[in-house]
């Protein structure tokens, strides 16, 4: 995950690895962009379109390399072994 300067906490640009870190970052931009996201498209990748005020003001895409899968099927999530 990359992410610009102005995006970042920090005020650097900067890159994450590994899953935990990732998903982390993703969780952070969720709750920040609840009730303000939609979904779009950028550059033909999807992805999440956060607005303030009617102005846009984040934009996270997404580069799928294989696919997405999402669970809710109680017998299957009853197998998942998560950290």
């Amino acid at each position: 995950m990359r992410a610009d300067a102005v995006a970042s906490p920090g005020g650097a640009p900067t890159s994450l690895r590994g899953a935990d870190d990732v998903a982390r970052q993703a969780l952070l931009f969720g709750r920040r962009a609840e009730s303000s996201a939609r979904v779009g498209v950028v550059d033909g990748a999807p992805a999440l379109l956060a607005t303030s005020r009617g102005r846009l003001v984040t934009v996270m895409t997404f580069a799928v390399a294989d696919a997405i899968e999402i669970v809710a099927d109680p017998r299957r999530l009853a197998r998942v072994s998560a950290m």
